[in-house]
């Protein structure tokens, strides 16, 4: 990686689409999936999904790509849709 891009920050967006803001079943399985991943509290992790069911998406993290990398293989491991975008600040 190039040496100006190590810094840069990225986000990690737990994201849904259309169809899966409507589905409560896959809903459930990504706050028990997101409490297990990120080690958060059920209602923390409740709280982000009911946020990415009303806008379609939920920033989880903040930071350089390294850390950013980790988190997105332990939710694609549980299946969370989510996606991993530069930081525009």
């Amino acid at each position: 990686m190039m040496s100006c891009c190590k810094d840069s920050k990225y986000n990690l967006l737990l994201t849904f689409d259309e169809q899966q803001k409507n589905d409560l079943d896959l809903q459930q399985k990504v706050i028990v999936g997101l409490s297990e991943a990120l080690d958060w509290s059920i209602q923390r992790s409740t709280t982000a999904v009911e946020f990415a069911s009303d806008r379609g998406f939920c920033l989880l993290e903040s930071s350089i790509i390294e850390n950013i990398s980790k988190s997105s293989v332990k939710l694609a491991q549980r299946s969370i849709p989510h996606s991993v975008k530069l930081s525009k600040k």
